[in-house]
């Protein structure tokens, strides 16, 4: 599923790269307090299937540092992308 939403084989698969607190922004989870600490560093890779119903798959993100930067991830994403085509 993650080389076709990829390599955009499949119309019914995205992705998307997200924050803790984007993803509780999206949910509309407004009672949960936002907080700068390790929780809302980590990322996820977000893989959405939209066919009938749309089920949205959290990847939790793994870094080497402890710092990462959304658009160095975003800028990584892409050159995979170009890589498997």
């Amino acid at each position: 599923m993650l080389i076709q939403s990829l390599s955009k084989k499949n119309d019914s698969l995205s992705l998307n790269l997200c924050s803790l607190n984007e993803i509780q922004q999206l949910s509309g989870s407004n009672n949960i307090e936002k907080r700068n600490d390790e929780n809302n560093i980590k990322k996820y890779l977000m893989m959405i299937y939209s066919s009938f119903e749309k089920v949205v798959y959290p990847i939790q993100m793994e870094f080497l540092n402890n710092n990462p930067n959304k658009e160095l991830l975003q800028r990584t994403i892409k050159r995979l992308k170009n890589k498997i085509s």
